[in-house]
C-alpha cells in the first residue's frame, strides 16, 4: 500500500511508521491522518509484525495539526471530522501489537495525543511538549491527560498551553524513558528488539486486558485478568515458554496472532 505523507518499513518483526510532512514539522492533515489509519489496519493483520514504532522525521515527532484552512469548515464538518479522528484514536488502543512512540523535537497538541495513545513512549531530551490550542482559543486536551497525570496538573497543562520539557513529562508519568537525542533511534530499537522476541499472544492480551481494566471495578478486573490467563496459559506460546524456562534458554515464541477474518469464510 502507498502512502502521501507516511513512511512504513518492516524489519522482521518490527514495523515503523514515520510521519513524513516534515517542512512543517509533521502537522496533522486529514490525508496524514487517513495514511496513518489505514496503515494501522494493514499492520494489524500482517502476521509477521509483532511491534510498532511510531516516529517523525525531521527536527519533530509532530508539531499538532495542520491549523491552515481550518476556518473555513462549517460546525458540522468540524464534527464530522472529529467523529473520523476519534475512530483512528480506537483503532490505537484496539490494535493487537505494543506501539512504542518514538519522540523528539517538539510533540504538541494532536502529537501529544497520538502519542499518548502509543503503549510506551522513548523520548529524547530534547523533546518539548504540550497543548498550545488554548493560544487559538480552542478547548482540547481533557480527556487523556487528566486521567494519566492527573486533573490539576492537566489543568495547568492545557489552560496555560505552556509547553514542558522531556524530563517533566518523565515525572508525571508520561514518558517511560528519556534519551540522548543521540541515543534515540539505539534505544527505541532496542526495546523494539527485546518485545519481538516476546509472545504476541500475551502482549496482546496484556494491551487488551490492561486497558479495558482501567474503566473496571476491581472484582471485574480480575475476573478478565483470570479470563486472559486462561487463554494465556492454553495458546501455543505457552509450552514453549514453560520448555524454554527449565532449560535455562531464551524461548522461541514464533505463533504469529490469527487474522481477523475466518480463513475459510465463503467469499458469499
Amino acid at each position: 500500500m502507498s502512502y502521501e505523507f507516511i513512511l512504513v518499513e518492516t524489519d522482521g518483526a518490527i514495523a515503523t511508521i514515520t510521519l513524513n510532512r516534515p517542512e512543517v514539522l509533521n502537522a496533522m492533515n486529514w490525508q496524514l491522518r487517513i495514511d496513518l489509519g489505514n496503515a494501522l489496519d494493514q499492520l494489524n493483520e500482517d502476521p509477521k509484525v509483532k511491534v510498532v514504532v511510531l516516529r517523525g522525521a525531521g527536527r519533530a515527532f509532530c508539531a499538532g495539526a495542520y491549523v491552515k484552512g481550518q476556518d473555513a469548515v462549517q460546525p458540522i464538518g468540524f464534527y464530522s471530522r472529529h467523529t473520523f479522528l476519534h475512530q483512528l484514536f480506537y483503532k490505537f488502543t484496539k490494535f493487537r501489537k505494543p506501539i512504542i512512540g518514538s519522540i523528539h523535537g517538539y510533540c504538541l497538541g494532536m502529537g501529544l495525543e497520538f502519542a499518548l495513545l502509543c503503549d510506551l513512549l522513548i523520548a529524547s531530551d530534547d523533546t518539548k511538549f504540550g497543548e498550545p490550542e488554548i493560544k487559538l482559543g480552542e478547548s482540547y486536551g481533557f480527556v487523556r491527560l487528566p486521567r494519566l497525570v492527573g486533573e490539576k496538573r492537566a489543568m495547568w497543562i492545557s489552560l496555560s498551553g505552556e509547553m514542558f520539557t522531556a524530563a517533566e513529562a518523565k515525572e508525571w508519568g508520561i514518558v517511560n524513558k528519556v534519551v540522548p537525542r543521540d541515543q534515540l533511534e539505539a534505544e527505541t530499537s532496542r526495546l523494539a528488539q527485546h518485545l519481538s522476541r516476546q509472545s504476541a499472544s500475551a502482549m496482546w492480551f496484556i494491551k487488551e486486558g490492561m486497558k479495558a481494566s482501567l474503566n473496571m471495578d476491581p472484582q471485574n478486573a480480575f475476573v478478565l485478568e483470570s479470563m486472559a490467563e486462561a487463554l494465556s496459559q492454553t495458546s501455543a506460546d505457552y509450552p514453549k515458554g514453560v520448555s524454554a524456562f527449565f532449560a535455562k534458554k531464551e524461548p522461541d515464541f514464533d505463533t504469529p496472532l490469527p487474522g481477523t477474518r475466518f480463513e475459510n469464510e465463503s467469499a458469499k
